[in-house]
C-alpha cells in the first residue's frame, strides 16, 4: 500500500462515498466534495488530497484545506461555517493552519491507523 495522489475518476469515486456518509447535499453549511472543489484544493498544494491503494483500489483518503489562523479562529467561534471557510480559504490559501475537511477509511481497512498516517503526512508537508 502506497500514498498517492488521486486523478479525476478516482476524486468523483470518493466524492460519492463522501456525500453518502456526510450528507453534504442538503446542508448549505458544509463545503461539497466536488470534483470542482477537489481540483481547487489540489491546484494550491498536491498535498491536500492525499489517498491510500491497496493495488488500484482507493481504501482511504484525506482532504485538508489550508487556511490562516484568523480564518480558522472565525470558524471555531461559530462566526463561519465550513462553506464559508472554504469559500474564503481557497482563493487567499494560507498553511498558518489545517482544517481537516474529510478523513476516510474503507471499513474493512479501519482500526489499523491508516488515517492516521494520511493525516501525518499532510501536517509534516
Amino acid at each position: 500500500m502506497k500514498i498517492s495522489f488521486p486523478n479525476q475518476s478516482e476524486i468523483e469515486e470518493t466524492n460519492k462515498i463522501a456525500e453518502e456518509l456526510f450528507g453534504t447535499e442538503k446542508d448549505e453549511t458544509q463545503a461539497k466534495p466536488t470534483l470542482e472543489n477537489a481540483l481547487e484544493l489540489i491546484s494550491i498544494e498536491k498535498n491536500n488530497f492525499i489517498c491510500l491503494k491497496d493495488g488500484d483500489k482507493i481504501i482511504a483518503w484525506s482532504v485538508v484545506l489550508p487556511t490562516s489562523k484568523e480564518s480558522m479562529e472565525h470558524f471555531l467561534k461559530g462566526k463561519i461555517n465550513e462553506r464559508e471557510l472554504f469559500d474564503i480559504s481557497v482563493p487567499n490559501p494560507s498553511f498558518e493552519a489545517l482544517y481537516l475537511t474529510a478523513v476516510i477509511v474503507l471499513p474493512q481497512y479501519r482500526k489499523k491507523g491508516i488515517g492516521s498516517s494520511l493525516i501525518k503526512k499532510q501536517i509534516e508537508y
